[in-house]
């Protein structure tokens, strides 16, 4: 967060480190952060402060993040380190946001994250169809999530899914935990929460995401937009026919679909496209006539097997989980736009 010298009451430079540059950079800093407050500089040739912090300088509030709701309480705990003293409404008004992720704390309490992690794992990385996303999966005592990587150059598209508690229950977080009034009670609120995160690091990136035209904390913190199902969005959308178009390069159209089915056998055609219904359906109209698709896709006289169902059967199967019901990217999407419901975006 930046804003101008002017929205700045007190700096106390003499706690701070003063650093001037070949360039002639002149400024001043922190010299160790404190948790929820990553950098605190002040660029004296551009009269300008810059903050890097997060919810965790809310202490015993921090898993309520930093929304409209609780942006006045977020700078008062900033001013009340002593270092800086910043005007709430100007820093409002006036300041910018340059990079800023976007949270959400989902309650998977009903399946318990210690109990069926393989399960909630799975269910998310099932229902992911754009080909443009990697997922890596981590599943470890101190580290269980999903971090979807996208593979686009011209920007930066990240959603993680993680353990909160067994993130916060690094020795990293031990200066966090000091701050707070009763840790134990951060620490149990955050048992069987998903954290679901992503990142926004170019201004471009906020202003379609946010749906917003400036970068102002003003209109960020009350953007309409909802910048998380963006992203989900982007991840679960309809994908490309990605594998199978390698055998339709190989296999005209009108080949019949049974010579296909015992050369590379159903349940490999549904693993190469990656369980995408929309794909596999094409790729049966492709191949049987309009009077016998319905015969193989809902099954009938002809197919032993309705591949529709097959594909929900290989899916639980490989996985553990079948997108014909997957109730628990269902319960993460509804707990999303919860969160919106009450303003809590960042």
């Amino acid at each position: 967060m930046e804003m101008h010298r002017s929205n700045v009451g007190f700096i106390d430079l003499d706690a701070m480190i003063e650093t001037t540059k070949s360039n002639g950079m002149h400024s001043h800093q922190i010299s160790n952060p404190i948790p929820g407050i990553k950098s605190i500089l002040v660029d004296h040739n551009n009269e300008l402060v810059k903050i890097q912090g997060s919810a965790k300088i809310l202490t015993d509030n921090y898993l309520q993040g930093i929304s409209s709701n609780t942006f006045e309480p977020w700078i008062e705990r900033i001013n009340q380190m002593g270092i800086i003293d910043l005007n709430i409404s100007k820093v409002y008004e006036d300041g910018i946001f340059h990079s800023l992720d976007t949270t959400h704390n989902v309650d998977v309490g009903q399946w318990g994250i210690d109990k069926q992690w393989g399960y909630i794992q799975n269910s998310i990385i099932l229902a992911a169809q754009n080909p443009l996303f990697n997922a890596t999966p981590y599943k470890e005592k101190t580290n269980k999530g999903v971090a979807f990587i996208g593979t686009q150059k011209h920007s930066k598209n990240r959603l993680i899914f993680y353990a909160k508690h067994l993130e916060l229950n690094r020795g990293a977080n031990r200066e966090f935990f000091k701050c707070c009034k009763n840790p134990m009670d951060v620490l149990n609120q955050s048992t069987n929460l998903l954290r679901v995160e992503s990142n926004n690091t170019s201004h471009k990136d906020i202003k379609e995401r946010f749906g917003i035209k400036s970068l102002r904390v003003r209109d960020v913190l009350n953007a309409t937009k909802k910048p998380t199902m963006v992203m989900l969005d982007k991840i679960t959308m309809p994908g490309k026919a990605n594998q199978l178009n390698m055998l339709l390069d190989e296999h005209p159209e009108g080949t019949p679909i049974d010579k296909i089915a015992m050369i590379y056998g159903f349940e490999n055609i549904i693993r190469n496209a990656n369980y995408h219904i929309p794909t596999i359906r094409s790729f049966v109209k492709m191949y049987t006539t309009d009077a016998m698709f319905r015969w193989w896709w809902s099954g009938g006289k002809k197919s032993t097997i309705s591949i529709r169902d097959l594909i929900f059967e290989v899916q639980k199967k490989d996985l553990g989980v079948s997108n014909k019901n997957n109730v628990v990217m269902e319960h993460i999407k509804n707990s999303i736009m919860n969160d919106y419901t009450y303003l809590k975006i960042a």
